[in-house]
C-alpha cells in the first residue's frame, strides 16, 4: 500500500512539473505576443519620412575580377558607352594558362539595369585589372573591340568585335601573335587599331585596318629589358591622338617616343625624352603615355622615375619635363581644366597641361589611389583604402581643402557632373578571418562641404563604380564574399524557448557565401 502511494505520490509530482513547465512556456507565449504588438503599434505612430530606393535593378554574377594592389583591392571599374546606354564588365572565366581569365563581357542596359548578356570574347595577355585595358570603345560607331587570345574555335590572338547595343559578338578580325592586353588603341576617325606585340627581343607595332580587316605591320619599339630583368606598365604605353591623327608609341628603354601617321601608319618623329631613367632595378616599369586633345600635349610618364615628360602634339618637341611622385598608374589628364595629376605615395602633383609646369605638391594623403576630378567644384577627389579617408583637393593647386572619415574602407570613387556630388564605394568591416560583419554600401557626399548626405547598402564586398551623368545612372560591381549573420532581434530569448516556439526565426549556423553582383542606381533618388 505504502509502494502504491510513493508511485501515485511521484506520478502526481511529474504531472505538476510538466504543467508548470507548460503555464510557464504560455506565459513566455503571451509576453512575446504582447511584445510584439505594442512595438508595431509604436512604430505605426512614429512619423516617417518619404524614402524611395535608387537601386533600379540588381543582379547577381557569380564572381568578378579582383586583386590587391598597395592602394586596397581593386575590382575591374565598369566600361560605359554614354551613348548607347551601355555598361560593360570584363568576368573572369575558365582557366587558359598563360593568360588573364577575362574571356567574357557582361553587357547591362544602363537605363533599365537588365544583363543583355555575357557572350565570349578574347582573353587580355596582360594589362591591369583596374582597367579593361584590352577593351576600346568605338562609341560613335556603335562598335567594341576586345584584343587578345581566343581560346575557342578559330583559336589564336584576334579582335573581338562587338555591337555596342546588342552586347553581341558581330565579327573577328586578326591581331598579331603575342599581342598585348593593355598595348591597344583605337583612331575612330581613321578605323586603325593599333597593337603591340611580344618580340624576340623587341616589341613589334602593329595596325589593323577596321574596314578591310588587314593587319599591317609597321615598326618594332628600340631597347628591350637586360637578360633576368623583368618588365611591367603603369599604363599603356601607347595613345592616339584623333584630332591631329597621330600615334604616340613608349620604347622599351624608356628614353624614347615615336609618333606615327594615325593613317599611313608611317613614322613622322622619334623623340629623345628630357630626364634619364634610374639605374635598373629588377623590374622596369614602361613608361605610359596620354593625350590631351585640347591642349595638343602627350604626356609620357616615367614611374621609374617620376619623370612626367610634355610633348607637342603636332612637332612632337618637349616642352617640358619636371620629377613628380612615383606612381604605379598612368597620370589623370583632365582637359576641361587643364591639368594633370599624378598621384602616388600619398602625394599629389598637379602639372599645366600647356605648359609642362608643375604647379602644387600636397604630401601626407596616405596611400590613396588613383583621383577622381569633380568639375563642378574645381576638385580633384582621392580615396584611401587603410585610413577610410576621402580627400578634397583644389584642382588648380592641389591644396587640401578637407579630409572625410568614411565607416567603411574606399575602394572606388566617382562624381555627378550634374551636382558635384561624389559618389564613394566603401567596402564593410571584416573580422580576423575575411568575414564581412556589416554591408558595404554607396556614400553620397557633398562635393563642396565634404557632409555626408546618404548611404545606400549594397551587399557584401569590395566595388567599384562608374557614372553615366547623361543617364543619370550608376552602375556599381560589388565581389561578394563570406558574409557573418545580421543582427538577431531575438537573441535575447533562450535557445531551449526558441526551439519550442518554431515560429520564431532559429539562429544562423554561420558565415554564408554571398555572390558578386552588379547594382544599377538612380542618382537622381541619392
Amino acid at each position: 500500500m505504502q509502494a502504491m502511494n510513493r508511485v501515485e505520490g511521484g506520478s502526481n509530482r511529474a504531472v505538476g512539473r510538466s504543467q508548470k513547465r507548460h503555464r510557464t512556456s504560455v506565459r513566455i507565449l503571451l509576453a512575446l505576443v504582447v511584445l510584439g504588438v505594442v512595438t508595431g503599434a509604436l512604430s505605426a505612430t512614429m512619423p516617417r519620412a518619404p524614402h524611395v530606393s535608387p537601386i533600379v535593378d540588381t543582379v547577381m554574377l557569380g564572381r568578378v575580377l579582383i586583386t590587391s594592389t598597395p592602394a586596397g583591392p581593386v575590382v575591374a571599374r565598369p566600361v560605359l558607352d554614354v551613348r548607347a546606354r551601355r555598361a560593360f564588365i570584363r568576368l573572369p572565366s575558365g582557366g587558359n594558362s598563360g593568360f588573364s581569365m577575362d574571356g567574357r563581357v557582361a553587357v547591362f542596359d544602363t537605363t533599365t539595369g537588365v544583363l543583355l548578356g555575357t557572350p565570349r570574347v578574347a582573353h587580355a595577355n596582360g594589362g591591369s585589372v583596374e582597367q579593361f585595358d584590352n577593351f576600346v570603345l568605338d562609341q560613335r560607331d556603335g562598335r567594341a573591340y576586345v584584343v587578345g587570345y581566343q581560346d575557342t574555335p578559330p583559336l589564336g590572338f584576334q579582335v573581338s568585335v562587338l555591337g555596342t547595343a546588342t552586347g553581341r559578338v558581330l565579327r573577328t578580325a586578326p591581331a598579331p601573335q603575342g599581342v598585348l592586353g593593355n598595348g591597344v588603341a583605337l583612331d575612330a576617325q581613321s578605323r586603325r587599331l593599333f597593337m603591340l606585340r611580344w618580340g624576340s627581343g623587341d616589341m613589334p607595332i602593329s595596325m589593323l585596318d577596321l574596314r578591310t580587316n588587314r593587319l599591317h605591320a609597321l615598326m618594332s619599339l628600340i631597347g628591350s629589358p637586360p637578360r633576368g630583368q623583368g618588365f611591367a606598365f603603369a599604363g599603356p604605353p601607347l595613345a592616339v591622338d584623333t584630332r591631329d591623327q597621330r600615334v604616340f608609341v613608349a620604347h622599351l628603354d624608356n628614353r624614347r617616343v615615336s609618333i606615327l601617321d594615325a593613317v599611313s601608319g608611317h613614322l613622322r618623329h622619334t623623340v629623345v625624352l628630357g630626364l634619364t631613367p634610374p639605374a635598373a632595378a629588377s623590374t622596369v616599369i614602361m613608361n605610359s603615355v596620354t593625350v590631351d586633345e585640347r591642349a595638343r600635349r602627350a604626356f609620357v610618364y616615367d614611374a621609374n622615375s617620376g619623370a612626367l615628360t610634355t610633348l607637342d602634339a603636332t612637332s612632337g618637341h618637349v616642352v617640358r619635363a619636371v620629377r613628380v611622385a612615383r606612381s604605379s598608374t598612368s597620370p589623370l589628364v583632365d582637359a576641361p581644366t587643364g591639368r594633370v595629376f599624378v598621384l602616388a605615395s600619398g602625394t599629389l602633383s598637379v602639372v599645366d597641361a600647356r605648359t609642362g609646369q608643375l604647379l602644387g605638391v600636397t604630401p601626407n594623403l596616405g596611400a590613396a589611389g588613383t583621383p577622381v576630378v569633380d568639375a563642378p567644384t574645381g576638385s580633384v577627389i582621392a580615396s584611401d583604402f587603410g585610413s577610410r579617408s576621402v580627400f578634397i583637393c583644389d584642382g588648380t593647386t592641389g591644396r587640401l581643402r578637407r579630409r572625410v572619415t568614411l565607416n567603411g574602407n574606399p575602394t572606388s570613387l566617382a562624381v555627378d557632373e550634374h551636382t558635384g556630388r561624389i559618389l564613394v564605394v566603401s567596402a564593410g568591416t571584416t573580422d580576423n578571418t575575411g568575414v564581412f560583419t556589416d554591408a558595404s554600401r554607396v556614400s553620397v557626399l557633398d562635393g563642396r562641404s565634404g557632409a555626408l548626405l546618404r548611404t545606400v547598402p549594397l551587399g557584401a564586398g569590395y566595388g567599384s563604380i562608374a557614372v553615366d551623368t547623361q543617364a543619370h545612372r550608376a552602375v556599381v560591381i560589388m565581389s561578394g564574399g563570406q558574409v557573418a549573420p545580421g543582427p538577431d532581434a531575438w537573441g535575447w530569448v533562450p535557445t531551449k524557448v526558441r526551439r519550442a516556439l518554431p515560429f520564431l526565426p532559429q539562429r544562423a549556423p554561420g558565415p554564408r557565401t554571398q555572390p558578386a553582383r552588379v547594382s544599377v542606381l538612380d542618382i537622381t533618388r541619392l
